[in-house]
């Protein structure tokens, strides 16, 4: 999405989730005004790219029960939450301004009152429909879930694997109340780009597993699993995104022959399998157009931007990381 369709919330979404969390782990660590007014800030910013990603403000628990166990003074505690408040309200009240402004209220849902109905969730729809179906189009979700309830490996106290899956389900919960759950005109559960870093939490506790984790005695099998997954992923990832591409949404056309569940009443992309199968054919064109300007320099800007984001949203990470373990006292 960074690079296809650039100019949506796609990437950002992402980006400022990954920010907030960041900020959230330095809350947690440090306990600071400053470091409460930079987490309500980015909490405020993930709320301005997709409204829906406030369900986030769940891993603000994580500082809060920090502060219980270590007793602090609740003068303190109330001052903390009143600069992370006040910061976020800060940059919130954009987004609320925008809203008066279009719509007349304060507190709106844009694409009208029965978008969202919390009473009829489309779950089993939005996690396996071969039409835009969150895990046949991105299947190492599955992992990322899988790695949140295995034995906890990482420097991150385990806490944060039960936040980051209330927070996974309920975006789950909640995209697949939306009319459209199906997102569009989506390559897969477009929805779900927001979630990224609690998924890369699952992730990274998955890869280091035991069993998983290659060492020197460690059998070939377990030295070629990591690659070989990863491998795998990114050959599905071709494979869907040739689809994609050719204007077909539907799995089901190409893998079963026939509309997977939910595709019809939605009436985007390809509906005939045998145009279905034909729009996979190979050599992939890797030919980046965009909907606003496919040839003219605001595409090649955009896509700049995307690569540059992309690549410093990858480098910290990494860097995160790399990083040695502090020592134990």
């Amino acid at each position: 999405y960074g690079f296809w369709h650039y100019a949506g919330s796609h990437l950002l979404s992402a980006v400022a989730a990954c920010a907030f969390v960041g900020a959230t782990v330095r809350l947690e660590r440090r306990r600071d005004f400053p470091s409460a007014i930079v987490a309500g800030a980015f909490l405020g910013l993930v709320s301005l790219v997709r409204w829906q990603d406030l369900l986030m403000a769940g891993a603000l628990l994580l500082p809060a029960l920090r502060l219980r166990r270590e007793r602090t003074p609740l003068p303190r505690v109330l001052a903390l939450a009143g600069a992370l408040s006040a910061s976020f309200a800060g940059v919130a009240a954009v987004q609320l301004h925008a809203w008066a402004s279009e719509r007349g209220e304060f507190l709106t849902v844009p694409q009208g009152s029965s978008f969202v109905n919390l009473a009829q969730p489309e779950l089993v729809k939005f996690l396996f429909s071969g039409f835009c179906g969150l895990l046949p189009w991105s299947p190492l979700v599955a992992a990322c879930l899988v790695g949140l309830v295995l034995p906890w490996r990482l420097r991150l106290p385990r806490s944060w694997a039960l936040v980051a899956l209330a927070v996974l389900a309920a975006e789950i919960y909640v995209n697949a109340c939306v009319a459209d759950w199906w997102g569009g005109s989506a390559y897969g559960a477009r929805r779900m780009t927001s979630t990224l870093p609690f998924l890369a939490l699952g992730l990274a506790n998955f890869l280091r597993q035991r069993w998983l984790v290659a060492t020197p005695t460690s059998a070939s099998w377990r030295r070629r699993l990591p690659p070989a997954l990863l491998i795998l992923v990114c050959l599905w990832g071709t494979v869907t995104a040739q689809l994609y591409r050719r204007g077909v949404h539907d799995l089901g056309l190409v893998f079963l022959g026939r509309m997977s569940a939910g595709a019809l009443e939605a009436e985007v992309g390809e509906s005939d399998p045998v145009a279905a199968r034909h729009a996979l054919g190979f050599p992939l064109n890797f030919r980046l157009p965009d909907y606003l300007d496919a040839e003219g320099p605001r595409a090649v800007l955009g896509r700049l931007l995307g690569a540059v984001l992309i690549t410093t949203l990858l480098t910290l990470a990494a860097r995160a990381a790399s990083r040695r373990p502090p020592r134990r006292s």
